[in-house]
């Protein structure tokens, strides 16, 4: 991920494509939430431990895509151990895929609708000119199609298009479970559907800026 804000031509702080989406209701967060006070965890510690896996897994992935070797030296043995399962079903992922990486962690600009973002993945996957985001949540949710179509405004906007494979160009989720048994699964948005959550990124943006500068009258 990038270490600085996303800035335009002019200079000027940009919101990203996650702060956008920030403004979208997430009921499921709450009753899981819920559900672990019931039980009598804390949820703020398994979120902790499960976003450590998740970055720890991710990163791993995008090692192994770019051909780096992995600084473990942040993370405890513990936490290593915890991507066992995830780091298995990537590789058997790995074998049955042809992976041609193009961009891995581009932090583009779009100076047409005034934001950024940060994709995983955009190269061939197959026969496919693929832009993909890597997930180890155990569920999809809207916001990661209306992700991949703002990502996308950005691939197209910024010149990046490489398609050599003279087909339309595929957005997925690629989602690794981190949970034992767990499993390695693609999601792809329809391409009638992109749109739709283009679409929805927008008014999200739009949410997320009126809240930004409303100020409550005194």
């Amino acid at each position: 991920m990038p270490t600085q804000p996303y800035k335009n031509s002019k200079g000027e702080r940009l919101p990203s494509v996650t702060q956008c989406l920030s403004v979208l209701a997430k009921p499921a967060v709450i009753h899981w939430a819920w559900q672990l006070g019931i039980e009598g965890l804390d949820y703020r510690k398994v979120k902790d431990d499960a976003s450590n896996t998740g970055t720890l897994v991710h990163d791993l992935i995008l090692n192994d895509l770019s051909g780096t070797k992995p600084d473990l030296s942040r993370w405890t043995k513990d936490q290593i151990r915890s991507t066992d399962a995830s780091w298995i079903k990537w590789n058997e992922w790995r074998e049955k895929h042809k992976v041609e990486p193009i961009l891995l962690e581009a932090a583009l600009i779009s100076n047409e609708y005034q934001y950024g973002g940060t994709f995983d993945f955009f190269g061939r996957i197959d026969d496919e000119v693929v832009l993909a985001d890597f997930k180890t949540s155990k569920a999809l949710y809207v916001e990661n199609f209306c992700q991949l179509a703002a990502y996308e405004q950005l691939v197209w906007e910024c010149g990046k298009m490489v398609n050599t494979a003279k087909k339309p160009l595929s957005l997925r989720v690629i989602r690794v479970g981190k949970e034992n048994g767990g499993e390695l699964k693609e999601y792809v948005l329809p391409r009638e559907d992109v749109e739709k959550y283009w679409n929805m990124f927008l008014a999200t943006k739009t949410i997320y800026e009126i809240n930004k500068s409303a100020k409550l009258p005194k």
